[in-house]
């Protein structure tokens, strides 16, 4: 893989990215395996590699750390700048669905002696199942729109 300008602070927010993807799929898996303990640790992981990720894209955008598609202008008009747009709007669905959610779990959760987490309200059971899933759904579609959008941006040579 060869990283065509691609400076410290985007190959930073890519692995941030990419770590995250990974950590969400090992959480659903925990999550579906009944490994609550597991799956609460990696969430909480996984939520704030994504803070970090945040930190370090409005630092770039501050920075004008940004760059523009290098690719032929009929695949930026009608592919790249389509993506970018569903994959900014979904990250913007997915934040805010997130940062509401956490809290309501976090007043939610109960522990058990070994650590393990649990809800003592059914119903709010049945709502964090739903919402998860919801929830990783769409962060793992913003995830790997956000690696595509990386490889189509500093890995793919469009000369």
């Amino acid at each position: 893989m060869v990283l065509q300008k691609a400076s410290w602070l985007a190959v930073l927010g890519f692995s941030i990215v990419a770590t995250s993807l990974l950590l969400v799929q090992i959480g659903f898996i925990f999550a579906r395996k009944k490994n609550y303990k597991n799956h609460y640790k990696v969430m909480a992981s996984a939520l704030l590699l994504n803070t970090l990720f945040l930190i370090t894209y409005v630092t770039r955008v501050l920075t004008n750390d940004e760059t523009s598609f290098p690719g032929p202008e009929n695949v930026k008009i009608y592919f790249y700048y389509p993506f970018l747009l569903v994959h900014i709007i979904l990250a913007l669905v997915v934040i805010g669905w997130i940062f509401t959610f956490v809290p309501q779990t976090i007043k939610q959760k109960r522990m058990t002696s070994d650590g393990a987490p649990y809800f003592e309200d059914k119903e709010f059971r049945k709502l964090h199942r739903k919402r998860g899933f919801i929830a990783y759904i769409m962060w793992t579609i913003s995830f790997a729109m956000g690696i595509i959008i990386f490889f189509m941006l500093y890995v793919i040579n469009w000369s």
